[in-house]
């Protein structure tokens, strides 16, 4: 969650010389503009302006832009898509869905010279693809380049018993980031992907799919239980993954019982994969 390993310089580099290629609107000296942006982009740690863009024309943007459609099925640029896809279970943004998209973090309406640059590309579900939309990147964690405070826990579920069931309120706990920028960018995100209502849903199939596998009878077995799961979470899935706080909150509700973990083993799966 929150983070993807980086693409390969070199490769985005390659997909430059390859982009021009085949496309008969650049030429070698579009190249060499777009090479440099890939490598301003990257030492910017992706957060790039529009003056960025400036060596590379309107009329170059609209024709790089154009270029994308070849990042689908069998065309030239295809292997941009299989590469950044491979291996990524989950969407960075959400940790629900398996990716299905390629969200263009700059969007290549207003960045088109960044349209084919694998720098700028996150596969994401389609559901956080189409929420985040247009809007302002600034407003966004970027999953390749963004840096977290070492073992600050920053994602928080305060968690109650409602009608049997655990029901956690997700929220994040900016004391220890010492970043307003990053915290900014953490709730505006968490917002416009609905991420709260999102998690809400899934915490009932995921707590009914972990209490049916366990046979425990009494709270201070459970309590052992949910101990050892946070922590198996924590070392695979880190310590701000949702399904870690959400763990995490419930030990520390006072209304849970067995009684609650009885409830999701009589449960039956309602829900599919964190949609609303």
């Amino acid at each position: 969650m929150w983070v993807l390993k980086k693409p390969s310089m070199q490769k985005a580099l390659n997909d430059a010389a390859i982009t021009v290629s085949h496309c008969r609107g650049l030429d070698s000296f579009d190249q060499t503009d777009l090479e440099a942006l890939y490598r301003t982009y990257n030492s910017k740690n992706g957060r790039v302006s529009v003056e960025d863009l400036s060596s590379l024309s309107d009329s170059k943007s609209e024709v790089i832009r154009s270029q994308y459609s070849k990042t689908y099925g069998s065309n030239q640029l295809s292997y941009i898509r299989t590469d950044l896809m491979k291996d990524v279970e989950r969407c960075p943004m959400c940790s629900l869905l398996p990716v299905t998209d390629l969200d263009h973090f700059w969007c290549s309406s207003h960045f088109g010279q960044l349209a084919v640059c694998r720098l700028n590309l996150v596969p994401t579900c389609g559901i956080c693809n189409k929420k985040k939309s247009d809007d302002d990147a600034d407003g966004f964690i970027h999953a390749y380049y963004q840096h977290f405070p070492i073992g600050v826990v920053f994602l928080k579920a305060d968690c109650k018993i409602l009608r049997g069931y655990v029901v956690p309120v997700f929220s994040i706990d900016g004391s220890g980031i010492a970043d307003p920028t990053l915290e900014r960018r953490l709730n505006n995100q968490i917002d416009k992907i609905n991420l709260k209502a999102r998690l809400r849903a899934a915490t009932k199939e995921y707590l009914r799919e972990l209490f049916q596998e366990t046979t425990f009878s009494t709270d201070k077995v459970m309590k052992a239980f949910l101990s050892k799961t946070e922590k198996k979470l924590i070392k695979h899935k880190g310590i701000n993954d949702w399904r870690t706080a959400l763990i995490r909150g419930i030990r520390a509700c006072p209304g849970m019982s067995i009684t609650v973990v009885q409830n999701y083993r009589k449960s039956s799966k309602r829900l599919k994969d964190g949609r609303v």
